[in-house]
């Protein structure tokens, strides 16, 4: 991996790294770079960090063209020294933090579009939109004061979209998770092979029922039926008032999220495996066999150790949900 700073005076290609630490998640908006160089006066103060393929020829075409692993911000540059040693370490994130650390004006959009967002809370940290779907229904966006740009982008893609938006390695909006079309293979023998794997169900995430109330009483309940048939019996309350959408979606999804925090697959491997989030996967090993996984997260180190790359997969969603409406309160 090469790492390319960018000053005031343009690009610098910077030397081996002592330490890389990556994480990144699917649904944390900013992806985090931390990394060690060996201490040389020559390495001025940086304003962003970009992680570049081991195969790059040309690191300025690279990120003109966004060919990169990494891109994003010096959230801190430390000069640290011992009896032995003298070192410099950047903390970094993503450029979906730009998003996230600054404000936006309180406003109401009536109809609003996604190009009326990308125009207001985007385009204005350099970051452009993968597509331009426009929204399906009508009504009115509010933006409350103390919401960060983030907030407001997300919003408008949760009311008006029914989705959760996600910002890329490049710097790309996008209104939904950019799941890629690539299949992988975690097996020891015809795929990417693993150092080892832990695959747990984890019976207390999931929960069985919400009862949601719409008006006063919680005369509506969705249930994760599927649940309910393995015994499982952990109820919820939501007030859709105090909810993200104030519609039913919003229970749908805590059940979603709950089913697939239940079932967790973590596996350690050689290299580096940034570049697979977002892919669809199949493991072989017991208790995966015949399902598929989306990468949702990876942890990448590097050091004297060598490259360890930690894979989280999630399953993929499926149609679980019941709705069993009953008036008057009663269940």
């Amino acid at each position: 991996m090469i790492f390319v700073g960018e000053s005031e005076n343009g690009l610098f290609r910077l030397p081996n790294p002592i330490k890389v630490e990556i994480n990144c998640e699917m649904n944390v908006p900013a992806d985090e770079l931390n990394i060690v160089f060996p201490y040389a006066s020559s390495i001025p103060i940086f304003r962003k960090i970009y992680a570049l393929p081991d195969d790059c020829d040309n690191f300025r075409l690279a990120v003109r063209e966004k060919n990169v692993l990494f891109s994003g911000i010096v959230d801190e540059q430390v000069y640290r020294a011992d009896a032995d040693n003298e070192e410099i370490v950047f903390y970094c994130r993503s450029l979906a933090a730009l998003l996230l650390d600054n404000e936006c004006p309180p406003t109401n959009y009536v109809n609003p579009s996604l190009s009326i967002i990308f125009q207001k809370h985007i385009q204005p940290f350099g970051i452009t939109v993968g597509s331009f779907p426009e929204s399906i229904r009508g009504g009115v966006l509010n933006v409350p004061k103390g919401s960060s740009h983030y907030a407001a982008a997300e919003k408008f893609c949760r009311e008006f979209l029914g989705t959760v938006p996600i910002i890329d390695h490049k710097g790309q909006f996008y209104c939904s998770p950019n799941t890629k079309s690539e299949l992988i293979l975690f097996d020891n023998k015809d795929g990417i092979p693993f150092i080892n794997i832990n695959v747990c169900e984890n019976r207390y995430k999931r929960i069985s029922q919400i009862f949601v109330s719409q008006n006063n009483g919680y005369d509506t309940s969705v249930s994760d039926e599927d649940a309910q048939s393995r015994g499982i019996v952990r109820v919820r309350f939501l007030n859709l008032s105090d909810s993200k959408t104030k519609s039913l979606s919003d229970a749908d999804e805590i059940l979603q999220k709950s089913r697939k925090e239940s079932f967790s697959v973590i596996l350690n491997c050689c290299g580096c495996l940034i570049d697979k989030i977002g892919c669809y996967a199949e493991v072989s090993a017991p208790w995966c066999r015949g399902k598929k996984f989306i990468v949702s997260a990876v942890n990448y180190k590097n050091d004297y150790k060598g490259e360890i790359s930690k894979v989280k997969l999630i399953t993929e969603s499926e149609d679980i949900i019941n709705v069993d409406s009953r008036n008057n309160g009663s269940r």
